[in-house]
């Protein structure tokens, strides 16, 4: 448990104190419900304040200084990252990526009942890479999480070929079914420890391998595949970061040999390949937390004047409402 949490509990234990003796003193009903919640208001409400603190402390210092970097730390800084060699494409666009993530899904009429159950597959990619800093290249390792990435689709029969040919020419792996790639996570136990050598990480679940009529591990011609994709209402989507984009890398420094890693796991939930420079990131980070500070003050404040305006009775009337009600 970090450091930075000890505060936030000890403020939730004393904010715990306080509510629990006011619910009592207004006579609040549920007042053991009552006043975990309000304290559970105000620690966030404060503990945001921390997160403005942080952001500004980023803003002020975006873009760590390397002669300060030490072996294990997490740093910060921004350059314009290349691939160390033939940069892949990505499937549909055949755009060049560093970094590409890419899937393929089709409702079920069957049993569309929720996203884990549809035809789907997906995969992540990310050639070995460099990035190019204003103190020189540093190499980067590992998989970034792609959520940070925009994301563009493609709905359209002229990007069936293209699909077609990736799924024909393509080992793919057999989903967890638990995930289904509902989420980009449930790739990092896939994607392995970071290394030099890139990711390849391509799986596919049952449902689409059934709507493919491409078993793992079987080979099928891609116009035959391109047939089965012209019977669904295939979607198409992909998130590439481009050789010679600017980005800020925020990962894990290792002095031996020299290089960022950069890792899709709970692990570092921190790590991220953020696209753009490292002072307008900053910028815009800390309007992003202010704004989200005073939205949980508004909310802890108007959950405070619900319970205790009037000596509680908003609280009293809302429950006498829903006791009729029932």
């Amino acid at each position: 448990m970090g450091r930075g949490c000890l505060p936030l509990i000890g403020l939730a234990i004393v904010a715990l104190g306080v509510e629990w003796w006011l619910a009592r003193a207004f006579g609040v009903p549920y007042a053991g419900v009552v006043a975990a919640v309000l304290a559970l208001s105000t620690t966030l409400a404060v503990g945001s304040l921390l997160g403005i603190a942080e952001a500004r402390r980023s803003l002020a210092a975006p873009d760590d200084d390397p002669a300060a970097w030490r072996d294990g730390a997490t740093v910060r800084t921004e350059g314009v990252l290349q691939a160390a060699g033939e940069a892949p494409r990505a499937p549909f666009s055949l755009r060049p990526a560093v970094y590409l993530e890419y899937r393929g899904w089709t409702p079920d009429a069957a049993t569309d009942v929720q996203v884990a159950q549809r035809p789907h597959w997906r995969g992540l990619v990310g050639a070995p890479a460099i990035l190019q800093t204003a103190a020189g290249p540093i190499a980067l390792w590992g998989m970034p999480p792609p959520r940070h990435w925009p994301q563009e689709q493609f709905a359209d029969e002229a990007v069936h070929a293209r699909a077609a040919a990736h799924l024909a020419t393509t080992t793919w792996q057999r989903a967890p079914e638990v995930t289904s790639l509902d989420r980009a996570d449930a790739l990092a136990g896939f994607a392995g420890q970071p290394q030099d050598g890139g990711t390849q990480v391509h799986l596919m679940n049952a449902e689409a391998e059934h709507a493919l009529g491409l078993p793992v591990g079987g080979a099928i011609e891609p116009e035959q595949l391109r047939l089965r994709l012209a019977q669904r209402p295939w979607n198409f989507a992909e998130r590439v970061v481009a050789p010679g984009t600017r980005v800020t890398v925020v990962g894990t420094y290792r002095a031996l040999p020299r290089r960022l890693e950069v890792g899709l796991s709970p692990l570092t939930p921190d790590h991220a390949v953020l696209l753009g420079a490292a002072a307008p990131l900053a910028a815009r980070n800390l309007q992003t937390t202010l704004f989200f500070a005073l939205g949980l003050f508004a909310l802890a404040a108007a959950a405070h004047w619900f319970v205790y305006g009037g000596g509680g009775a908003h609280l009293r009337g809302l429950l006498a409402a829903l006791g009729a009600a029932a």
